[in-house]
């Protein structure tokens, strides 16, 4: 005897009154596909805001995941060396144009 197969369609909200439904996707207010946050994170949808969940740094607006947590950035400090670097580029170039 035929068994017919059941498939399942996976749906992130259906509407009752217009008949409709809705994929998942980055601005439903769930989390669904691969996100690691509501409508943020993975692949799919836009990097996260600092305190949302995360798994790799890309996750993150700051591209900062500590501990599954989105965090600010920490800024590194320029060293002098980089400084003196930099100015001696800028008095180079200042003085080939006022040639």
């Amino acid at each position: 005897m035929y068994q017919p197969k059941t498939t399942y369609l996976r749906v992130s909200s259906f509407d009752w009154n217009a008949h409709t439904f809705s994929a998942p996707n980055c601005t439903d207010d769930k989390k669904n596909q691969d996100e690691t946050d509501i409508n943020c994170g993975g692949l799919t949808c836009e990097a996260c805001k600092d305190n949302q969940y995360c798994l790799v740094d890309a996750d993150c607006l700051s591209n900062s995941c500590k501990e599954k947590v989105c965090v600010a950035a920490v800024s590194k400090p320029v060293s002098k060396s980089v400084t003196n670097n930099i100015s001696a580029i800028v008095i180079f170039v200042v003085s080939i144009l006022q040639l």
